[in-house]
């Protein structure tokens, strides 16, 4: 006989407190393993607390709070990461759907409130199974008439099984840490649904029926709070074709509509599960050709190089990428497909009528490159400018470039030149007709650990070439694993090289009248952006509100001092202000909340003693902004400045806000020359405030 000896679990108690005390949790496993409903009676045995509602409330304020500790986010924005890798490899689609009401999940499964809810395994974060998304879409291709759609796309076949479907569905997960509330089921026909028709109390005609003479019994469950996105992602299951385009497209007009109409998730009959599909990500627009670009406007050039010479050529790169230059690199851009060759991933990326330049950094490592050979020749076929930036001064690599282009002593830059940089962007915007351009747009990219949205209106993007302004560290990151539209701004030295990157596109564009700004950068870069074309430079700034889906712009007229008094957007208040320190400088903070105001004035406090700030004042402005009021809310924060600087007499203004990122650009460009003001902008990844840029 073998023993075998295994540790017993600890007493159930000791352990919830194990688990609530350690900084690390899983709330999944606690939910479905722990959850803390049970309490020992005296003589030993285990019953359900009821009621159970203070334990579900207890469950939801502890998830919220995982919000708060970065591991969790970063784990969250780390799978966003790793699963748009994947669709931008496979060449699938991508679907943004904010809930317009409150989203059951995973009710039927076990658990000891009667009602389970579904949590992700690696990560505990609520998501929505890849084959709940497809009962969906099947369940709306039966009401629309369009089963045979939904069949033909699934591969299925009456009566046979294992038949394979040229669609595969991923798993749906929230663009961020989502909200928990506790919800309630109310039964009313308790006899009728719980007894066998023998035993059942209340019949009609002799006969069993649920009759509205019971008192309701509230069986409480967990719901996600209306009004969190989530990010639906689709693959093509074979290898790229013009029918595996087609599919995606009909799969995401099956999706978009069946979340609209039906819902998804438990409890749809009463409204749950309704969500409303981003606008840019419905399949009536336009599908790119194959082997084109999602959107023809932006402005990009193909990098021919080797190799060998990664370090030199990403080290360049990084000059530009915050100019709007966005380079088509193979180890970030090559999409090739299941059958499909490196040579014909290379050609038809060379041939994408976007790229309206080829880069061709020439070296002793590529001027014998076979591939390097190659590239070149499609660049001629296809009589695209090519633009050569020479690594070496040696003689056989000028002679080589000879060979390649015409003329026989044909221009080129000198990648240890200073002016280089400035010289190739200068030349990419003119070849893409840019700098002859009124209408420009400026996509921020997203902010660290986000999603990769294009949050672009359709006739933007299809009307006025679009310019990335992107971080430049992901060129020189080997591993890319900095995603390429994402800012990392970590401390002042890098938004001083944001704003001369800025500045330098500003005078390349000077013949631009009116800038279009998207993206979700984070405040600082927005603000930067006012500051370079603010009001003196006479451009026209016009934003876009991703959640309102409308445009928000402003005139450049001054904006005057402005009186509290006649504000009809910010209100001002005495009893909002807080001691800080010693000094003569203050804080003026944009908020729609208080608590966010505090939590910075509280760090102000702890971390702040060199700003020497005597006292913090609040300006409130409302939580729900329009169209219609986002100008006046713009003007009247640039009068705060001027109205802060004649009543206080500071040295110097830090100004911390808590204001939509589509109203910061506007606010900034008025406020040109009112008073010092330094923006302090949050870094979410050390959690500190950095000096983003300076008004003076």
């Amino acid at each position: 006989m073998v023993t075998v000896n295994i540790a017993p679990l600890p007493d159930a108690e000791k352990l919830q407190d194990h688990i609530f005390s350690s900084p690390i949790l899983h709330p999944g496993l606690l939910f479905e393993r722990f959850f803390p409903c049970w309490q020992t009676k005296e003589d030993g045995d285990v019953s359900r607390n009821n009621p159970l509602e203070k334990h579900l409330k207890g469950f939801c304020r502890l998830y919220g709070l995982l919000a708060d500790r970065e591991i969790y986010p970063a784990l969250l924005g780390e799978m966003h990461t790793r699963l748009d890798r994947l669709v931008k490899i496979r060449e699938g689609r991508t679907i943004r759907a904010i809930t317009t009401g409150p989203l059951a999940l995973g009710l039927g499964n076990d658990h000891p409130t009667e009602n389970g809810f579904c949590f992700d395994r690696n990560s505990g974060v609520v998501f929505l199974p890849g084959s709940g998304i497809k009962g969906l879409c099947r369940a709306w291709s039966r009401v629309s008439g369009q089963e045979a759609t939904f069949n033909e796309l699934f591969g299925y076949i009456k009566d046979k099984e294992g038949a394979m479907g040229r669609v595969i569905v991923l798993p749906a997960y929230p663009l961020t840490w989502p909200r928990l509330v506790a919800d309630v089921i109310c039964n009313h026909h308790f006899d009728y649904y719980n007894k066998n028709p023998k035993q059942r109390r209340y019949c009609r005609d002799g006969y069993p029926v649920p009759l509205d003479v019971e008192s309701p019994v509230p069986i409480h469950h967990l719901a996600v709070q209306e009004g969190c996105e989530f990010v639906f992602r689709l693959l093509p299951a074979g290898p790229e074709s013009r029918q595996e385009k087609g599919d995606l497209k009909q799969m995401v007009d099956l999706l978009a509509e069946g979340l609209e109409w039906l819902g998804i998730g438990a409890r749809t009959a009463a409204g749950y599960g309704t969500m409303a599909v981003r606008e840019e990500d419905r399949s009536k627009l336009p599908s790119p050709p194959i082997g084109g670009s999602i959107m023809p406007r932006i402005i990009k050039t193909f990098v021919s190089y080797t190799h060998d010479d990664g370090d030199k050529v990403r080290a360049f790169l990084d000059q530009g990428a915050m100019a709007g230059v966005f380079p088509w690199l193979d180890h970030n851009e090559l999409l090739p497909m299941a059958g499909d060759s490196l040579p014909e991933s290379l050609k038809r990326s060379v041939q994408d009528p976007a790229l309206k330049t080829v880069t061709l950094f020439l070296s002793r490592n590529s001027r014998n490159a076979p591939w390097v050979e190659k590239e070149m020749g499609w660049a001629r076929d296809m009589k695209k400018r090519v633009i050569p930036v020479l690594l070496d001064n040696e003689e056989a690599t000028k002679a080589r470039l000879n060979k390649w282009l015409a003329p026989e002593d044909p221009l080129y830059l000198k990648a240890d030149d200073d002016s280089a940089p400035s010289s190739w962007i200068s030349t990419m915007l003119h070849e893409a007709g840019v700098d002859r351009a009124q209408d420009v747009v400026l996509y921020l990219g997203h902010r660290e650990g986000a999603a990769a949205p294009m949050v672009l209106p359709q006739e933007w993007r299809e009307q006025y070439p679009v310019l990335i302004l992107g971080n430049g560290e992901y060129w020189q990151d080997r591993k890319q694993e900095i995603e390429a539209r994402s800012w990392l701004p970590e401390d002042n030295e890098a938004y001083r090289r944001f704003e001369k990157s800025f500045g330098m596109l500003k005078n390349m564009l000077s013949g631009v009248e009116n800038i279009y700004i998207s993206g979700m950068a984070p405040l600082g870069i927005g603000g930067l952006i006012g500051k370079v074309w603010d009001r003196g430079t006479r451009r026209r700034l016009t934003t876009w509100n991703s959640y309102e889906k409308k445009e928000w712009t402003v005139t450049g007229d001054p904006p005057g001092t402005g009186d509290p008094d006649s504000w009809q957007y910010v209100h001002y208040s005495r009893e909002e202000e807080e001691k800080i320190g010693q000094g003569e400088n203050i804080l003026l903070g944009h908020f729609s909340r208080k608590d966010q105001f505090l939590d910075g004035c509280s760090w102000l406090r702890e971390h702040g003693g060199e700003l020497a700030i005597n006292r913090a004042i609040m300006l409130n402005f409302p939580q729900a902004i329009t169209a219609d009021a986002a100008p006046g809310l713009a003007r009247e924060c640039a009068q705060s400045f001027a109205w802060a600087k004649s009543t206080y007499q500071p040295g110097t203004i830090y100004w911390m806000t808590g204001l939509p990122l589509a109203l910061m650009p506007l606010v900034t460009h008025l406020s040109r020359a009112t008073a010092r003001i330094i923006f302090l902008d949050y870094d979410l990844k050390h959690r500190r405030y950095i000096e983003a840029f300076t008004l003076q």
